[in-house]
């Protein structure tokens, strides 16, 4: 998608809303627009399917080094290696029957 946010916008508001995008995160944003009826070739949909599509790596996963839950703030944070794979892969899920289902439709 556009952007992400480190842990450092936990320190310092200046970094709210500011960085580097995030498969796990992308994952998240786009299937909730689809979950809710944005169309699979919306901009925003197209736009993180083709950012899933770009970091994904050449075996099929995706890797993210961030942490990616906080637990406590400006203590503790957690990533879990699992969810980089699971729901990237079950965006691209959602988002091809999304596709298939307007195909059908005649959307």
């Amino acid at each position: 998608m556009v952007g992400g946010e480190s842990i450092y916008s936990d320190f310092d508001q200046a970094y709210a809303g500011k960085g580097a995008s995030t498969p796990l995160h992308t994952a998240q944003a786009a299937t909730s627009l689809i979950m809710t009826g944005q169309t699979a070739t919306s901009p925003e949909i197209k736009r993180a399917i083709k950012y899933l599509l770009q970091t994904m790596t050449e075996d099929g996963r995706w890797e993210d080094q961030q942490a990616t839950f906080t637990v406590f703030a400006r203590t503790f944070y957690y990533s879990h290696p699992i969810f980089n794979y699971v729901l990237p892969l079950s965006t691209m899920t959602e988002f091809l029957g999304r596709r298939g289902y307007e195909e059908r439709a005649g959307q």
